[in-house]
């Protein structure tokens, strides 16, 4: 509906000074330019289907790096401690002796 009066006002201003027929065209080629400059940011958008999509994706991959993350902490917990234990062992034996 802005773009009509937007449009009708334009016509008007420049119908004035540089004819009718010249500022029809004008008036028809800012319309067409703008419309093709809105059609051309809505193909770029990005849907609400494919951004949930992604989330979801995104998500997933979180979910599979924090199982990841886990165990490799789990594991390196586990040779902290082994290699402690085997170091006292060591030294008790070093000390037996």
């Amino acid at each position: 509906m802005n773009i009509q009066i937007g449009s009708i006002e334009l016509y008007d201003l420049l119908k004035v000074k540089l004819g009718e027929k010249e500022a029809k065209s004008l008036v028809t080629f800012v319309e067409t330019e703008v419309e093709n400059k809105i059609e051309q940011k809505k193909d770029s958008l990005v849907t609400n289907e494919v951004f949930l999509r992604e989330i979801s994706f995104i998500r997933k991959e979180i979910s599979s790096l924090e199982v990841r993350l886990s165990r490799s902490i789990y594991i390196v917990g586990l040779i902290q401690y082994l290699t402690i234990v085997i170091s006292l062992i060591a030294i008790v034996k070093y000390i037996l002796k």
